[in-house]
C-alpha cells in the first residue's frame, strides 16, 4: 500500500435507517426486541468465603440490584478467556475447553452463588460437557465505550460507539465505518476485545486495494481506529479496528518454507535462515537458479509449503488455523491449498445456530478429514471425530492429458471448477486440476478472480509449470 489515505464517510445529516443514504455497507434498523436482555460484565473478584471458606466470584448487575450470580467460564467467549489468561501470564493458546481447564485450575473449585432474595434459592444447573460448550457470556455497556453490534443483513458483527442507553434493553449506537446512526438491543451487542498498542505487529486493511498488510501500531486512542505503518513501504494510514488483526505468521530458523519469488511473483521452496524482527526473514532458496542464494522477505511473501488435498487420508488428524467464520460453518487452514469447510453440523455434539458461538477467526482447532473432493477441490473436515463420514466426493476423473506428457507452452482447453481469492482451479484432462493463479488471469490488474472467471465455464490456458504433481496454467500466452 503506498498512499496514504483517510476512510470516508457518509453525510452525518442521513435519515437514520434511511435506505440508500449510507455509505458501505447500507445499515438496517435494528428493530427494538421485546425481551430485556440483562447484559452483565463479570468483575472477577474473589470475594468472602461461604459455607465452609468456598472460593466465589462476585458479579456486579449494571442495572443495580446488587444481585450476585455465578459466572462460569464456560459461558464465556474465548477472546475474553484469552485477554483473562493473559492478565493472568498464563498460556493462552489452545482449545476453547482448555483455556476454561487454565482458568479453573488457577482459581480452585467454585461453587453456587444465591439468587437475590425474590427468587426461591436453588441449585444452578450443571453446565453441558466442555466439548459442547457455546462461547455466550456476560457483558456491562456504557454510553461512550466501543462495542460491537450485529448488522442483521449479513448476521455479521461491526464496531460501533454506544451513545446512549434508552433504559429499556437497547443502546443508540453510531457505526463506525460509515456513521450512520442506529439503534441496538443488548442480545445484539458484544464486547470490543480488540487492545492494540504501539509496536504491535498486526495485518491492517489498506484503503488504496482492499487488501491486508503487515504493519506496525503506531497509535490507537481507544476511538475504533489505529494508525499503523506498513513494513514494505514505511506509509502511514489510519485504519478501521475492524479491519486490523493481529498477525499470527511466524517462522523458525530453520524451518522449510515457500517464498514468493519478486521476479515473477511465484512461490518457492526455500528454507528460513533468521528472523529479523518487525515481520522481515533472511531465507535461502533451495534452488537460487543463478540468482542470489539468499533474500530478505517479507512475512507476507512467506508461507507454510502447500499441499494437494488428494495427499491427505479419509480421518486424519490435523491442526488448523479458523480463517473465516460463516452461518453454514467454518473455513480452516490445514496447509493445503484451498482451506477445508466445517459443517455447522460437524462443529458439535449438539444442534448449533450460529458457529460464532463456538469457533472465531485465528483460532487454533483440532479437526478430522471428513471428505475430499478432488474434482471440485473440496476438503470437508469435522471438529467431532464421531462425526466422520464416509469416502463420498472421492470420484475418479477421466485422464486424457497425463502430467508426464504435458510441457511448459501447451495450449489446452478446459473447464473452470472452482473459483479463489487467489485464482481459478481448471480442469483440463489431467490427473488432477491445475491452478491459475490469480496473476495470470488476465494481463490487467486483477482484484477480485470472480469477475473473470465462473465455475463450469470453458477458458483456453497454457501450461506454465509442471512440477511434483502440481500443475500450474494460465489464461495469458504472453505471462508462461
Amino acid at each position: 500500500c503506498n498512499a496514504v489515505s483517510v476512510p470516508r464517510f457518509c453525510d452525518a445529516s442521513m435519515a437514520i435507517g434511511a435506505p440508500g443514504n449510507l455509505g458501505g455497507r447500507r445499515r438496517s434498523r435494528i428493530l427494538l426486541g421485546k425481551v430485556l436482555a440483562v447484559a452483565v460484565w463479570a468483575t472477577v473478584t474473589p470475594s468472602l468465603n461461604f459455607a465452609g471458606a468456598v472460593s466465589r466470584w462476585q458479579v456486579a448487575c449494571p442495572f443495580g440490584r446488587g444481585r450476585m450470580a455465578l459466572e462460569a467460564y464456560s459461558d464465556m467467549k474465548v477472546g475474553e478467556l484469552k485477554a483473562l489468561l493473559k492478565e493472568r501470564g498464563l498460556k493462552v493458546g489452545g482449545l476453547k475447553a482448555e483455556l476454561v481447564a487454565r482458568l479453573e485450575e488457577s482459581d480452585g473449585d467454585v461453587v453456587d452463588v444465591e439468587e437475590d432474595d425474590e427468587v426461591e434459592e436453588e441449585e444452578a444447573p450443571s453446565p453441558p460437557p466442555k466439548a459442547a460448550q457455546k462461547k455466550t457470556g456476560p457483558a456491562e455497556y456504557k454510553a461512550g465505550q466501543l462495542a460491537l453490534a450485529k448488522f442483521h443483513d449479513d448476521g455479521r458483527y461491526y464496531s460501533v460507539k454506544l451513545k446512549k442507553d434508552n433504559g429499556d434493553g437497547s443502546f443508540d449506537i453510531v457505526w463506525l465505518e460509515d456513521e450512520a446512526e442506529d439503534t441496538a438491543n443488548l442480545e445484539d451487542l458484544k464486547p470490543q476485545l480488540k487492545d492494540f498498542k504501539k509496536g504491535d505487529l498486526v495485518l491492517a486493511k489498506c484503503a488504496e486495494d482492499g487488501r491486508r498488510y503487515t504493519a506496525l501500531v503506531q497509535e490507537n486512542k481507544g476511538e475504533g481506529y489505529v494508525t499503523v505503518q506498513y513494513i514494505e513501504d514505511e506509509s502511514e494510514e489510519e485504519v478501521l479496528i475492524d479491519n486490523v488483526v493481529k498477525q499470527m505468521k511466524k517462522f523458525k530458523k530453520g524451518q522449510k518454507v515457500e517464498a514468493k519469488f519478486p521476479d515473477d511473483g511465484e512461490f518457492y521452496a526455500a528454507t528460513v535462515k533468521d528472523d529479523l524482527g518487525t515481520g522481515k526473514y533472511l531465507i535461502e532458496w533451495e534452488d537460487p537458479d543463478g540468482s542470489d542464494p539468499e533474500s530478505e522477505m517479507l512475512v507476507d511473501d512467506i508461507q507454510r509449503p502447500r499441499v494437494n488435498i488428494d495427499t491427505f487420508e479419509i480421518g486424519q488428524k490435523l491442526i488448523g488455523e479458523v480463517r473465516r467464520v460463516v452461518p453454514f460453518g467454518a473455513f480452516v487452514d490445514v496447509g493445503a491449498y484451498t482451506d477445508g469447510l466445517v459443517h455447522v453440523s460437524k462443529i458439535s455434539n449438539e444442534r448449533i445456530e450460529n458457529p460464532e458461538d463456538y469457533v472465531s477467526e485465528e483460532d487454533e482447532i483440532t479437526v478430522w478429514v471428513n471428505s475430499i473432493d478432488t474434482e471440485q477441490n473440496r476438503l470437508g473436515l469435522t471438529m467431532v471425530e464421531s462425526k466422520l463420514g464416509g469416502r463420498g466426493g472421492m470420484r475418479s476423473r477421466e485422464v486424457t492429458h497425463p502430467f508426464a506428457d504435458l510441457q511448459v507452452g501447451d495450449e489446452l482447453e478446459g473447464i473452470v471448477e472452482g473459483v479463489r481469492d487467489f485464482g481459478a482451479f481448471v480442469d483440463v484432462g489431467s490427473e488432477r486440476s491445475g491452478l491459475v493463479h490469480i496473476s495470470r488471469i488476465s494481463d490487467g490488474f486483477v482484484d477480485n478472480p470472480h469477475d473473470f472467471a465462473a465455475e463450469g465455464q470453458k477458458v483456453t490456458v497454457w501450461v506454465s509449470s509442471v512440477d511434483d504433481g502440481r500443475l500450474g496454467l494460465t489464461m495469458v500466452k504472453s505471462r508462461l
